[in-house]
């Protein structure tokens, strides 16, 4: 997916985004911290100059909406059911947003926020520990070209996959491993669709038909051909009839 602008500042709505935190944490729209590191894993994974934050999250998709000359950032949050206005963008950037939004004929928003306590490797003693300080919350707005064809439903979710965070069961992207939250299209790195662990799709259905249809077949061979036309026929509309029924 062609991202069309990156990196647009979203003010927060009040003083600071400390509500707002709030409320997406308590919607547990945040399911890791430090990037679910332990402190251990932070000195093995270290880079030079690298910053692990307790919240480096992505909420996708969000909507935004012209109010005067400013453009009001909201998210709809499956978890808890319920919209959530993030922040607005300053009348100063609007235009930037506008114009990058025209480029599409269906542009989709995303919102990254990052910040809280963070957590980097100093050398104290001439030994590397991990430190831990803190810095503002920060978001920033991302546009999306969606229009490519095949990828016009990224918003979708499937329940299954929310019933599946909502018992705390943390299922990954097969992709990039960031942890789920329902999507169809990993809300990271945009790959997908995406099937959760129980679900069935239609090539699932068509093949336990094909098993079922060839333990009957095996049946019918150890009856020694003792059904006849008669009763077969009926049998083979019934299971036709419950294909049709299973993928429509």
């Amino acid at each position: 997916m062609k991202k069309l602008l990156d990196n647009v500042s979203i003010a927060p709505i009040e003083s600071d985004f400390s509500d707002i935190i709030s409320k997406l944490r308590a919607a547990d729209e945040f399911p890791i911290q430090f990037s679910g590191l332990n402190d251990q894993a932070i000195l093995e994974k270290y880079n030079h100059g690298e910053t692990f934050h307790e919240i480096s999250e992505v909420l996708r998709p969000v909507e935004i909406k012209q109010i005067g000359s400013e453009l009001l950032v909201s998210y709809f949050s499956n978890l808890a059911n319920k919209t959530i206005n993030l922040g607005r963008i300053e009348s100063k950037n609007t235009e930037y947003v506008n114009e990058a939004s025209y480029k599409s004929e269906c542009p989709e928003y995303a919102v990254v926020i990052t910040g809280g306590k963070k957590k980097y490797v100093g050398i104290i003693d001439h030994v590397e520990k991990v430190l831990t300080d803190a810095e503002d919350y920060k978001m920033k707005l991302v546009v999306f070209d969606s229009s490519v064809k095949g990828r016009e439903n990224t918003s979708l979710r499937s329940s299954l996959g929310l019933e599946l965070r909502h018992q705390g069961r943390k299922i990954v992207c097969p992709y990039c491993n960031n942890i789920l939250k329902g999507e169809r299209y990993c809300r990271y790195c945009n790959n997908g669709p995406i099937k959760y662990p129980g679900e069935k799709d239609n090539l699932d259905r068509l093949q336990n038909v094909a098993d079922g249809l060839v333990k009957s077949g095996e049946a019918m061979s150890k009856t020694g051909h003792s059904m006849t036309m008669g009763c077969t026929i009926p049998i083979l509309l019934i299971i036709i009839i419950a294909i049709l029924i299973g993928i429509l």
